[in-house]
């Protein structure tokens, strides 16, 4: 694309919180950026050089771009007006001056060479650089095969961030170009666009976003991969319920919903399709179905076997405890796993006080565990001050990324007391027990 000329000033009157703006403007300071590109806050210039603050899904854009915005002012507390946007389209830079300025920000290019493109290739300049960067950038004197790679690799990235956006905007997904970037890099519009129900996979796209953006590239509406998507979506949908499987007959009523009344959906297509576990009449995800399993055969030995210091309690150690209470301890200090259960006010609370007290008095090392931070502050003041803590701290666990914990390295304890464990996620619980040693 050509550098096209500059535009008038976009603003004529002064605007007030509510109105809508849609404009071009050029990215001056990025003061602000989360790690998916997702919202941004950056001080921008209008083409009258009027100064604004912007906040909005920008990661795609980098100092010194040019974009289209669309939004709408608002007045913030402490910054004053600001524009919140919802959509901002790359754009090539608007004539010499700026296409300069654009090239001069590429990696080993700096004013003079870039000066020395525009004089070279004049208003072609885009174009012979997209026809071959590398080639275009090692042409400059003092540029070697490193720097022009370089500069070419930007140049190639910022291409395909404009190609991903202009692909994904009309359908109300321009928000996630950050994050498909880093993904997939330069190839990002080429694979989504071979894939569309891959941006399942990104937060915050599920199947009717996904759909929709899939039948506005002709998709088959019957395709396998459509069947595979709704298939998997209702399966994930159903887990967030707290199940770990649908039935068949019910996977299929939940499939008519998502793919409408055009399609039916096929018992055999689900029972091939990839990532998807059939086990008579239940469906499972893959990761779902061998997660229950193992989680079924570890729990299973960890009931029927002792820990290492295994030792029943004393009399004189119930103090105040009921017979029921009395048993459940003796279960919890003689059984590598043990439940505690019981409605409101049977004294659950009262028993994880007296097995902490327990497990002091043998000198053993506890570690009090809860899902949640309010949890672990319950169980913290309901066991004297023993400190609780998440079950995620607990093994190092970090959202996005997989546990510090685990089999070959479990959470160093010789009892662990979980509170509030009906409320662990299928995946939680195979990690936390992933994270029990053998002589916990």
């Amino acid at each position: 694309m050509h550098p096209k000329p500059e535009q008038e000033a976009l603003l004529d009157v002064h605007p007030t919180p509510g109105d809508p703006f849609e404009g071009e403007v050029r990215i001056e300071h990025v003061r602000f950026s989360s790690e998916d590109g997702a919202f941004v806050v950056a001080d921008v210039s209008l083409s009258d050089g009027s100064p604004l603050c912007v906040i909005g899904p920008l990661g795609h854009l980098e100092e010194g771009a040019r974009a289209r915005l669309k939004g709408v002012f608002e007045e913030h507390s402490q910054h004053g007006l600001q524009l919140r946007t919802h959509e901002a389209e790359p754009l090539d830079p608007a004539g010499v001056e700026g296409a300069r300025q654009y090239l001069k920000t590429l990696p080993g290019i700096g004013a003079s060479r870039a000066a020395k493109l525009i004089d070279e290739h004049g208003a072609d300049v885009f174009e012979v650089i997209d026809r071959d960067p590398e080639a275009a950038f090692r042409s400059l004197s003092g540029i070697g095969p490193v720097r022009a790679r370089e500069a070419a690799e930007d140049w190639v990235e910022r291409r395909a961030q404009r190609r991903l956006y202009t692909l994904l905007a009309p359908h109300g997904l321009a928000r996630h170009v950050s994050e498909l970037m880093a993904a997939h890099g330069g190839d990002a519009a080429e694979l989504i666009s071979a894939d569309p129900y891959s941006l399942t996979s990104i937060h915050g796209v599920g199947f009717a976003s996904a759909d929709r953006f899939a039948l506005a590239l002709e998709i088959d509406p019957r395709s396998p991969e459509r069947m595979h998507a709704a298939a998997v979506h209702a399966i994930a949908e159903a887990e967030q319920r707290g199940h770990t499987h649908l039935p068949i007959v019910e996977l299929v009523a939940a499939m008519r919903t998502l793919l409408g009344p055009d399609v039916e959906p096929s018992i055999g297509q689900i029972s091939a399709t990839a990532g998807l576990t059939l086990e008579g009449q239940l469906v499972y995800r893959d990761w779902t179905y061998e997660a229950e399993r193992w989680l079924a055969a570890t729990l299973g030995g960890m009931a029927r076997s002792k820990p290492a210091w295994s030792k029943p309690p004393n009399p004189g150690e119930f103090g105040d405890l009921t017979p029921e209470q009395r048993e459940a301890t003796g279960n919890a200090l003689t059984h590598r796993l043990s439940l505690i259960t019981g409605g409101p006010g049977t004294g659950k609370t009262h028993l994880t006080h007296a097995l902490a007290q327990m497990a002091e008095a043998r000198g053993l090392e506890l570690r009090l565990l809860a899902p949640t931070g309010r949890a672990a502050r319950r169980l913290t003041q309901a066991t004297g001050g023993v400190a609780a803590q998440t079950i995620h701290k607990a093994l190092e666990w970090i959202p996005g990324d997989f546990p510090g914990r685990d089999e070959s390295s479990p959470v160093e304890a010789d009892l662990i007391i979980v509170d509030e464990s009906s409320m662990l996620s299928l995946e939680i619980c195979r990690h936390l027990i992933a994270g029990v040693g053998p002589e916990t």
